[in-house]
């Protein structure tokens, strides 16, 4: 495997397998009030991408590259929906109901693990009565991946949202 980075582009080439694609990575806020997370491979929507614990547009706080995403129709999209200040990614179109809004693709991944992916573990908490959802590939944040249990700063475990690759493995 080769790394070739370009312009804030990662691109992979798998050299055994033949195989090119572009990736992008996904950027990570939190509000700087209330803690609601946000997440974004367009880093100008906040007016940085890095490096974490800026603060920029819409008093959202950097925490850096959370993963690396496709940008072409490889693997499934993940759709974004917002509900009250609070928002939701997710590969599954029927799991958010008419009280969200979509806004639509973020990036593509997979529903299973592939070659060199990692899993995009979904966190869930309520803050000021907005549901916030929290995405990591590490697990050791929360500290727990058994669905329905709650681990550090009062995260509940939902799932695997998809499988991504993780900007440590690279």
């Amino acid at each position: 495997m080769k790394l070739v980075i370009a312009g804030g582009l990662f691109f992979i080439f798998l050299l055994a397998e033949v195989k090119s694609m572009t990736l992008t990575p996904l950027y990570g806020y939190a509000h700087s009030q209330y803690g609601v997370h946000y997440y974004t491979l367009n880093a100008s929507v906040i007016g940085y991408g890095t490096p974490a614990g800026l603060v920029g547009r819409h008093s959202y706080r950097s925490e850096g590259i959370t993963c690396l995403m496709e940008t072409e129709q490889l693997g499934v999209p993940l759709h974004h929906y917002q509900k009250h200040g609070g928002n939701l990614y997710t590969t599954n179109t029927t799991e958010a109901d008419n009280s969200y809004t979509y806004l639509g693709k973020v990036g593509y991944c997979y529903r299973t693990q592939e070659t060199h992916t990692v899993p995009l573990y979904r966190y869930k908490k309520t803050v000021y009565n907005i549901l916030d959802h929290y995405y990591t590939t590490d697990a050791n944040k929360i500290g727990l991946v058994t669905p329905g249990t709650t681990g550090n700063n009062g995260y509940t475990y939902e799932g695997v949202a998809c499988f991504v690759y993780n900007v440590k493995y690279h």
